[in-house]
């Protein structure tokens, strides 16, 4: 067995991302947590956003590097050979790339620059979303092939995600890792708490939500990627009459937009309130009773972990990675994808049974502390990086007899 040892000083760790709003969402205290540890940090992703005041915060360094988010095009080898005169200036021990562009462009500067760690941080699988056998099926496919080819290791968001990618192919013959039980950051159990009984009943009474109301919420994109279709058409369809509301916390998103069914059901029905972005989450999540994660796809939601740290019951889908993220039956309902008429019949269940959700939130609140505290993941992820510079040393040491 290879030892972990401490970080070498001046071990710089370089994490590459697309975006600002996915670094400061998915990586906030992950950075400043490696600097404890003893690395030098910086993290490379388009700039704006707010990544400056992000960088500094964390006390790390940023390198602005534009990338696109859509399919491969032209503009990504303008960005990849950024990218290798990048690494060779800064001349990391670790480069960390996570979301498909950033983890293709900088993954492929990295293997050029010849960095001697190279994570690659696989946190869903973009080609579940297509048709298989599709040009962009086939074109993902080839990307997440290279991408994996690319890194020394494939750093997995959460078992099942590890054994999709395994199953599919994409990752065959890679040594492909998961870090405790998961997660991409791990859920800041203080920040997510639940509010005392007159601090809630003060939120809904903002919300404008009568104190009786059973609240399902849901929070992401309203995509039909996301399973809103299904969602709108389960709750409306709904058996129960227990007095009910559905909140849909988030953003539209027009690269992939919900029916038009969908869209005027929620126009149309007093019930359904379509909050769209909201700057802090608890505001709307503390005043839910259920939250509702439909997806057709994900790799270990984050959003069901701020619920269970929120102390709220679950009802997802078999998608990918969404059972490492709740004990099914105990902290949350699960049904098939696409179900509307199953979906609805866990939705009934909850709004019916108040000492239920009261038990199921209790049980959501122990899971996440127990797995998923982010101090644990951080620590975690910090040793995952001295056993990977550690087998590095000995394979040049090997080399080198």
């Amino acid at each position: 067995m290879i030892r972990s040892r401490d970080a070498r000083a001046g071990d710089l760790v370089v994490y590459a991302v697309s975006v600002a709003a996915t670094a400061t969402s998915l990586l906030r205290g992950q950075l400043g947590a490696m600097v404890a540890r003893g690395h030098r940090v910086a993290v490379v992703c388009s700039p704006g956003g707010g990544m400056e005041e992000f960088a500094r915060a964390e006390g790390v360094e940023f390198h602005p590097l534009p990338m696109t988010r859509g399919l491969l095009g032209p503009g990504d080898l303008v960005s990849f050979l950024r990218a290798v005169r990048l690494l060779r200036r800064l001349r990391p021990a670790v480069v960390n790339a996570a979301t498909p562009k950033a983890a293709f462009v900088i993954g492929l500067a990295a293997a050029v620059a010849r960095v001697p760690v190279r994570v690659y941080s696989l946190w869903g699988l973009r080609l579940e979303g297509e048709r298989p056998g599709g040009w962009r099926h086939r074109l993902l496919f080839v990307a997440e092939w290279v991408t994996s080819r690319a890194a020394t290791v494939v750093l997995c968001a959460g078992p099942e995600l590890r054994d999709k990618a395994v199953a599919l192919g994409v990752h065959a013959g890679r040594r492909c890792v998961v870090l405790g039980e998961g997660s991409t950051n791990g859920v800041d159990l203080d920040y997510f708490a639940a509010p005392g009984a007159i601090a809630r009943a003060d939120l809904r009474r903002a919300q404008d939500l009568d104190p009786d109301t059973v609240v399902f919420g849901f929070i992401g994109r309203s995509t039909a990627d996301k399973g809103v279709g299904a969602l709108v058409e389960a709750f409306r369809g709904m058996s129960s009459r227990t007095p009910r509301l559905l909140a849909l916390i988030g953003p539209a998103d027009d690269t992939d937009p919900l029916p038009a069914a969908t869209t005027v059901a929620i126009e149309l029905d007093p019930s359904i309130r379509h909050v769209g972005y909201v700057p802090d989450l608890r505001t709307w999540l503390h005043a839910f009773d259920v939250l509702v994660l439909p997806t057709r796809r994900e790799g270990l939601p984050n959003v069901l972990l701020e619920a269970g740290a929120a102390g709220l019951p679950a009802v997802t889908t078999t998608a990918t990675g969404c059972r490492d993220a709740v004990e099914e039956g105990r902290t949350a309902l699960v049904v098939p994808i696409d179900d509307p008429v199953a979906l609805g019949r866990a939705l009934d269940r909850l709004a019916d049974d108040a000492a239920l959700r009261a038990a199921m939130g209790a049980a959501a609140r122990d899971h996440v502390t127990r797995r998923f505290d982010e101090k644990a993941v951080w620590a975690a992820v910090a040793d995952f990086y001295d056993h990977e510079l550690a087998r590095t040393d000995l394979r040049r040491r090997e080399t080198a007899a």
